[in-house]
């Protein structure tokens, strides 16, 4: 019999946590080097074992800058986080980069999104 490994994940970043910074220090790593690492670590193991992964991205992670501008029938306040600046002055919510970094991996895994943003 053979067996079946299932591994999905979601990545979301900045769009899973309020923009504050709590007690207990920021959500995420400076520039999101601990992420950037830790995704390579997995992909790297991936690819060692032949295991394709299911990616659910935050959409929004796809885009390299924006306005803030969103159309849609959105309620008030739903990009109230969005700083509608770019990756390389809130990295959090702009990911296009780590993206790359899956595509480049040896397996060809899936990449999905589950929604363009979240609200909090």
């Amino acid at each position: 019999m053979t067996g079946t490994v299932t591994l999905s994940i979601e990545i979301e970043l900045g769009w899973s946590t309020p923009r504050t910074v709590s007690s207990q220090g920021p959500p995420l790593s400076t520039e999101r080097a601990t992420e950037r690492e830790y995704l390579s670590r997995l992909l790297e193991k991936a690819d060692e074992a032949g295991i394709e992964i299911s990616v659910d991205i935050v959409g929004h992670l796809l885009e390299d800058s924006c306005s803030r501008d969103h159309s849609g029938p959105y309620t008030d306040g739903w990009f109230s986080v969005d700083p509608g600046t770019d990756r390389g002055t809130d990295p959090e919510f702009y990911a296009p980069d780590l993206i790359d970094q899956i595509k480049a991996a040896d397996i060809e895994h899936e990449i999905g999104t589950h929604t363009y943003s979240h609200i909090h």
